[in-house]
């Protein structure tokens, strides 16, 4: 990976493994992550909780 840009990361489905993994990889300052979600719930959380994720 080249330092000045980011690892870009996209995960399909909020299930346990795809949500622990967008944690994860959140954890990382140089890695962006995408979680894709069916869940509508999903957005609403993550909007609550500031934007952040938690596993």
């Amino acid at each position: 990976m080249i330092a000045e840009y980011k690892l870009k990361v996209t995960i399909c489905g909020a299930g346990n493994t795809g949500h622990l993994a967008a944690v994860l990889f959140s954890q990382n300052p140089k890695v962006d992550v995408t979680l894709f979600s069916s869940q509508p719930e999903f957005p609403a959380t993550y909007r609550k909780n500031g934007g952040q994720i938690h596993a």
